[in-house]
């Protein structure tokens, strides 16, 4: 069944209900106390932190408080660095691995015939392309069932700023770059933003995709300069801005103007500092290819090809004959210098991980952690993380139904959360690839296989550095423009998006469920016949939503749902089948929605699946979940993250 195009383009309306006037001021405190958490108000903080509420982790943020569970993945070992201690659970396997090597793991195992680690010879691979695929499952693997939820959150929110994509050949081709790109975010999820913008600016993998790998120095001769690419995205996008700003993200004004925050001088010369650095163990200065140099590690700089003159940055003079590093990391301390860092930084953070519409207070106090993290520090991203997810504005129940409060779900969340849910598994078994085409059975385990699925968006593969959306982005509707609210994830909801969404759901609650397949064939049949080129290859279960529906209707978890038909009622006027209606919209509107559904929609949902009568018991009982799930996953109380 799939969802009619209508009834997804009927959502399209309702998402304005979710916005509204301008939110208000917002208290002056930091922070609120969270000495105990609801188990409603767990699963709204883990929307906020995290790729999806489970029970054992609203069980864990419970246990811990809300700001006891975020020092805790704060301080979680990490596989990006060893100068952290400490762990809120038995330490999982998939966290103890990096993407990277998360991802050279996969590809040993799905391409057997070669040593993706160890051969020099690998990059000539005509196998090798398949690491966008292998990359994709690590990331699908450390986000659905990393410990580290945290981290990997803001990993993902990091990614959507300092924004790198497969549309740049050949990254496409050399996957374990993008891998190791999200390393890089990932270690410096709770570190300092300054590192961070060091690393991201040595990275290989933004050498490449923004085309300061190769730079050379101005040569007259040739009517050659260097390449602008890099040095006008690291301000426009990357750190300060267009415009100049107050500590609350409001604009600065001059005679009632914006305030540009950089010229095209400082571009011109900030270009001047990234000349000289290259893809290391490269055959020639420059080169840009699938087979050649290593996009796994920093860049290295090369002397005869930088510019060693003086060069002024932000009204800031870069002494002449600096080394690249230190040329590098004089302009660096300029533009983290700046003013504007905090603030812009700030309200992209609170965007990507609480509210699309953060007042200026809320941005003021988190920026005001960022420039100080009470330590003198600046940049102290775990302060600055901690910080908008303990705020009155992100913790208080009142600013819910504030209409402008909350932010639209993007694909990519909204699918996770689901997932995760609905305990996702791989599917164990299935065969591998050799350079010669064929599967042989390499018996391929424990890896998350999703290199078909259609959301509109994937990570690390937007069209451009502007990411799948503007943080500015306004809807063709005036609605938003007359109360000056922005949606930036509204501008990828698309009809033709939304439609793949609903199939996606579609296809997880049906063709890859483990209770339905197994209804006709098992699990090791299915594996045995399947292999990579079958697009997705994972489980769901809808086991604890089965039980769940069967206890309340017959009191035992047998599977025959027997009173499933039966008219008698209790002394409400209720059948056993409306009983465990209702216990079924209990669960999924405390796990999807933070028991948050709205009474009205909930009554025509329960009277809708009431009126369902189809085949079986268990088809309909199977049915009643399904369309359940669906139609809240698909409705604007969902795609709205409140």
């Amino acid at each position: 069944m799939k969802l009619s195009p209508l009834l997804l383009l009927a959502l399209l309306p309702a998402l304005n209900g979710c916005f509204g006037e301008a939110p208000p001021g917002g208290s002056q405190n930091q922070t609120i106390a969270t000495d105990s958490v609801s188990e409603a108000a767990a699963v709204r903080f883990l929307s906020q932190s995290s790729f999806g509420a489970t029970e054992e982790a609203v069980d864990e943020v419970i246990d811990y408080g809300i700001e006891g569970w975020i020092d805790a993945q704060i301080a979680m070992t990490s596989p990006y660095s060893d100068t952290v201690t400490g762990a809120i659970a038995t330490p999982n396997a998939i966290t103890t691995k990096s993407h990277l090597e998360r991802t050279i793991e996969i590809a040993q195992m799905v391409q057997q015939d070669h040593d993706w680690y160890d051969d020099p010879d690998i990059f000539n691979s005509d196998g090798h392309w398949l690491m966008e695929y292998y990359q994709l499952a690590a990331w699908w693997e450390h986000s659905l069932k990393g410990d580290d939820q945290l981290r990997q959150r803001v990993a993902y929110a990091l990614s959507q700023i300092f924004v790198v994509s497969t549309a740049e050949m050949p990254l496409d081709d050399r996957a374990e770059s993008l891998a190791n790109y999200y390393d890089i975010l990932a270690e410096h999820a709770f570190g300092n933003f300054r590192d961070l913008m060091g690393a991201v600016s040595r990275s290989a993998t933004m050498g490449i995709y923004l085309s300061h790998q190769g730079n050379e120095k101005e040569n007259p001769a040739t009517q050659t300069r260097p390449d602008e690419n890099f040095a006008r995205e690291l301000m426009q996008l990357f750190t300060i801005g267009l415009y100049e700003l107050n500590v609350d993200g409001t604009p600065r004004l001059s005679s009632g103007n914006l305030i540009p925050t950089y010229s095209q001088e400082d571009i011109v010369e900030l270009a001047k500092v990234m000349t000289g650095w290259d893809l290391q163990l490269n055959s020639y200065y420059g080169r840009n290819s699938a087979n050649s140099g290593d996009y796994t590690l920093p860049m290295e700089f090369t002397d005869a090809y930088h510019e060693y003159s003086a060069k002024t940055v932000l009204g800031e003079t870069i002494p002449a004959n600096l080394s690249g590093s230190d040329d590098l990391d004089a302009a660096l301390d300029i533009i983290f210098a700046h003013a504007n860092v905090a603030p812009f930084i700030s309200r992209q953070l609170i965007q990507r991980l609480v509210t699309s519409n953060p007042s200026s207070a809320y941005i003021g106090r988190v920026a005001a952690v960022f420039n100080d993290n009470g330590s003198g520090v600046k940049g102290d991203l775990g302060a600055v993380v901690k910080a908008i997810l303990m705020d009155d504005e992100a913790r208080s129940a009142s600013y819910i139904s504030q209409p402008s409060f909350g932010k639209p779900r993007e694909p990519v969340l909204a699918f996770s959360a689901m997932l995760r849910l609905l305990d996702i598994s791989p599917l164990d078994g299935w065969s591998g690839y050799d350079e010669n085409g064929v599967q042989p059975n390499f018996d391929v385990t424990g890896v998350y296989w999703f290199n078909d699925t259609e959301l509109g968006q994937m990570p690390l593969r937007s069209r451009s550095v502007f990411n799948f959306y503007s943080p500015d982005f306004i809807p063709s509707d005036s609605y938003f423009t007359s109360n000056g609210l922005v949606a930036p994830e509204l501008e990828i909801q698309t009809p033709p998006n939304l439609i793949s969404f609903s199939n996606a759901i579609d296809d997880a609650l049906h063709d890859h469920e483990s209770n339905e397949i197994q209804s006709w064939t098992t699990l090791d049949a299915l594996a045995g016949n399947a292999n990579l080129w079958w697009g997705e290859l994972y489980l769901t279960d809808l086991s604890d939503e089965l039980t769940i529906f069967e206890l309340a209707l017959d009191g035992d978890s047998n599977g025959d749902y027997l009173a499933i038909n039966d008219a008698a009622v209790d002394g409400n006027g209720d059948t056993a089948k409306a009983r465990a209606i209702d216990a079924l919209l209990d669960h999924l509107d405390l796990m999807l929605l933070a028991g948050q559904m709205e009474s009205g929609y909930r009554s025509e949902l329960r009277t809708a699946l009431i009126n369902f009568n189809d085949g079986s018991n268990n088809d309909e009982a199977r049915l009643i979940i399904t369309v359940a799930i669906r139609a809240i996953v698909t409705s604007s109380a969902f795609m709205i993250q409140k």
